[in-house]
C-alpha cells in the first residue's frame, strides 16, 4: 500500500544461536574454581538481563524488533500489547512501507471489536503520509461496521473530512463538516482549526478570520505557534 521503495531489512543475523528466551545462555563452558576465585565471567553475553528496557536504552532497534516478533509474551501482556510496541517502534525506526503493509493486514484481518482502535490508527496513518483515498476506504469500512461505538463513528467521521480535504475535494469536505456540525455541535479547538482550514480552501479567508476571532483561545494558541 505504501508509496515508499522497499526497505532493506537488517542482516540475516542467526539470532536463535544468540537469545535464549526461556531465560538461560546455552553453549557456555563450565565456570572453572580460579574463574569463581577470581570473580571472572565466562565469555558470552548476559542474555538473561537483555530484556526489552535494555534494547530501547541502547537504541538495538533491529534486535527489538525481532525480540518484539519473536519472544513469548511476558507476564499480562496481551497480544494487542505487543503488536502497539511492534508499530511504535516500526514508526521511530522510520519503516513506513513496512508498517504501513502491518497495519493493513491487522486490519484486513481484524476482529469485530478491533475495528476502532485498527482503523482509526490505520486511516491516520495513510492521510498523515499522502494516501487519503485509501484512508476514506477504511474511515468509510468503519462507518459500515454496526457494532462501532458512538465515539468513534465520531471520529470517522471526522477522518473522512480530512480526508476530503487531502484529496481536496472541498465540495464534499464542506458537505461532510455542515452534517457534523449539525449532528454534534463540537466546540473543541481542533474543530475550530478545521473550519477555518476548511475556509482557507474555499477561498474565503475573510470567513476564516472570523471563525478564529469568534474563538480567541485558539487564535491565540496558532499566532504563538508562528511566533
Amino acid at each position: 500500500q505504501g508509496s515508499e521503495s522497499a526497505i532493506t531489512l537488517a542482516p540475516q543475523l542467526d539470532f536463535q544461536t544468540l537469545l535464549d528466551f526461556s531465560g538461560g545462555v546455552s553453549g557456555l563452558p563450565p565456570r572453572s574454581n580460579n574463574s569463581d576465585r577470581l570473580g571472572i565471567e565466562p565469555f558470552g553475553v548476559g542474555l538473561s538481563d537483555l530484556n526489552d528496557a535494555a534494547l530501547r536504552e541502547q537504541s538495538l532497534d533491529e534486535l527489538r524488533l525481532y525480540v518484539l516478533e519473536h519472544a513469548p509474551l511476558g507476564t499480562n501482556e496481551s497480544f494487542a500489547e505487543r503488536r502497539r510496541s511492534r508499530w511504535l517502534l516500526l514508526q521511530r525506526a522510520g519503516k513506513r512501507e513496512r508498517l504501513t503493509e502491518e497495519l493493513w493486514h491487522a486490519f484486513s484481518n481484524r476482529e469485530v471489536h478491533e475495528t476502532s482502535e485498527l482503523g482509526l490508527r490505520l486511516g491516520s496513518w495513510l492521510i498523515e503520509h499522502g494516501a487519503a483515498d485509501d484512508a476514506l476506504k477504511v474511515f468509510q469500512e468503519m462507518l459500515a461496521t454496526p457494532e462501532l461505538d458512538a465515539g468513534s463513528v465520531r471520529q470517522a467521521r471526522l477522518g473522512i473530512i480530512e480526508g476530503f480535504l487531502a484529496i481536496d475535494d472541498v465540495e464534499r469536505a464542506d458537505a461532510a463538516a455542515r452534517d457534523f456540525q449539525n449532528d454534534y455541535d463540537p466546540k473543541e479547538p481542533s474543530w475550530t482549526v478545521l473550519q477555518a482550514h476548511l475556509a482557507l480552501r474555499q477561498d474565503d479567508p475573510t470567513r476564516a478570520a472570523e471563525i478564529l476571532q469568534d474563538n480567541p483561545s485558539v487564535s491565540t494558541q496558532i499566532g504563538r505557534a508562528h511566533v
